[in-house]
């Protein structure tokens, strides 16, 4: 089981990388 802070931790990283993946692939696209 995951602790609240560790749990924020992830969803803050996940979302970060989901943004930078998008990012990315939106300046590849160009």
């Amino acid at each position: 089981e995951l602790s609240p802070g560790m749990r924020t931790l992830w969803l803050l990283s996940s979302s970060a990388t989901l943004m930078w993946m998008s990012s990315r692939s939106s300046m590849m696209r160009r």
